[in-house]
C-alpha cells in the first residue's frame, strides 16, 4: 500500500477501535510527513496536512488556522471533514476559544468534554470533544492545528503526544515550503 492506502486502511479501523488506529497512525506518520515535505505548492500542502491529520486521527473535522500578517489574528485556511462550510473563520488572539488559547498559551489543549472547559466558545453545536494544538517553529508561532469531534470524550490528554508529534511536522512541512517560496523568489531576482 502506498501513503494514501495506508492512511485509508487506518480510516477503516477507527470503527473497529481508536486506540488501534491512532497507533497504526504512528507507524505510518514518517513516511506521510516525507511525502507531505515533498509538496511545494502551498495550496496543496495546506490541503493534503489536513488530510494527513484527519486521516491519523479520524476526527469529524480537521482545520488549519496559520497566523495571518498582522500576527494577532488566525486565519482558517483549510479545512477537512464531514461538514463542509463556506466560512472560513478569523479568530484574534483575544478571542475566547480553544485555539485561540493553544496559540497564546503555544501549549496543546485537550478537552475531552468542551462544556466543562471555560475556554470553550462554541462555534458548532455539535461539537463534544476538542484538541487545539499549536504549530510552532521555534519560539515563533505558525497557527494551529484543530480537531473536532461530535463524540463526547473522543479526545483525551493521552492523545497529546500524537497530535503534538503531528502538529511540530506540520511545522517542518510549512517552514520547508515557506524556504522554497523565499528561495524561488531569489532565484527569479538573479535572473532579471
Amino acid at each position: 500500500l502506498g501513503w494514501a492506502g495506508k492512511m485509508s486502511y487506518n480510516a477503516d479501523i477507527m470503527g473497529k477501535t481508536g486506540t488501534k488506529k491512532r497507533l497504526d497512525a504512528v507507524k505510518v506518520l514518517p513516511e506521510v510527513i516525507g511525502r507531505l515535505l515533498t509538496i511545494s505548492d502551498a495550496d496543496v500542502l495546506l490541503h493534503e496536512v489536513c488530510q494527513v491529520a484527519d486521516d491519523a486521527v479520524g476526527a469529524d473535522e480537521v482545520s488549519l488556522l496559520l497566523l495571518d500578517e498582522d500576527g494577532q489574528t488566525l486565519v482558517e485556511h483549510e479545512v477537512v471533514g464531514k461538514k463542509l462550510r463556506p466560512t472560513r473563520h478569523r479568530l484574534g488572539l483575544k478571542d475566547r476559544g480553544l485555539s485561540v488559547s493553544a496559540a497564546v498559551s503555544r501549549q496543546a489543549i485537550v478537552a475531552p468534554d468542551v462544556r466543562k472547559d471555560k475556554r470553550y466558545f462554541a462555534i458548532d453545536s455539535e461539537t463534544k470533544s476538542e484538541a487545539a494544538l499549536p504549530i510552532l517553529s521555534g519560539d515563533r508561532l505558525l497557527g494551529v492545528l484543530n480537531f473536532e469531534s461530535c463524540k463526547l470524550g473522543y479526545f483525551q490528554k493521552t492523545d497529546e503526544p500524537l497530535l503534538s508529534f503531528l502538529a511540530a511536522q506540520i511545522a517542518i512541512a510549512l517552514r520547508v515550503a515557506e524556504l522554497d517560496r523565499v528561495s524561488e523568489r531569489g532565484r527569479g531576482q538573479l535572473r532579471s
